[in-house]
């Protein structure tokens, strides 16, 4: 019984993972994404304090221009002890499918603004304008349906009332799941 469960779900990803890395202009493709996110140069004084890492638990939507390139946007917002950070993003990806397998990698890049808003201290909150670039890999496990992990730098510049243009540094590891509708 082992043996006919393996075979046959071995089966259903290898033959539906054969037509899943055909993308077309015009699909639109929803990711969800979770993972670390890691200040690696941050603010912190004595009333503004940028946390040093957090969880992000994102949604992404992209529409597909031609086969290799998309625009989207996403809402990216991060979970930290005392704080919420509310990013967003807008830009393009582009897509190796020509290589005609399962696994896509792409690059991207975006514009993402946040604003990151102190629980304890919402009067405190200060906002951030950064430049994402991002490289990641999908595997088509199902024609609609694709798992990935993505690694994306974002330097940023912090705007605040006595904080203006100091630099920031945000580093994160990011695993999702994507459905092509």
């Amino acid at each position: 019984m082992k043996k006919f469960c393996f075979l046959f779900l071995f089966g259903l990803f290898y033959t539906s993972s054969l037509l899943a890395y055909e993308i077309n202009a015009g699909d639109w493709l929803l990711k969800g994404v979770v993972g670390p996110s890691i200040n690696m140069i941050h603010e912190d004084t004595a009333t503004r304090a940028t946390p040093g890492a957090g969880l992000v638990i994102g949604l992404e939507l992209d529409y597909m221009l031609d086969n290799s390139w998309s625009v989207g946007g996403a809402i990216r917002p991060m979970l930290a002890p005392g704080f919420i950070d509310l990013g967003f993003g807008i830009g393009a990806k582009y897509r190796w499918t020509q290589l005609a397998m399962p696994f896509i990698p792409y690059v991207s890049v975006s514009i993402t603004p946040a604003i990151l808003i102190p629980i304890n201290n919402p009067g405190t909150a200060h906002f951030n304008l950064g430049l994402r670039p991002t490289a990641g890999c999908d595997y088509f496990v199902m024609r609609d349906l694709s798992v990935g992990v993505e690694l994306a730098v974002e330097p940023s510049i912090l705007f605040g009332s006595s904080y203006y243009r100091r630099i920031e540094l945000t580093v994160e590891v990011l695993a999702g799941a994507t459905w092509r509708f």
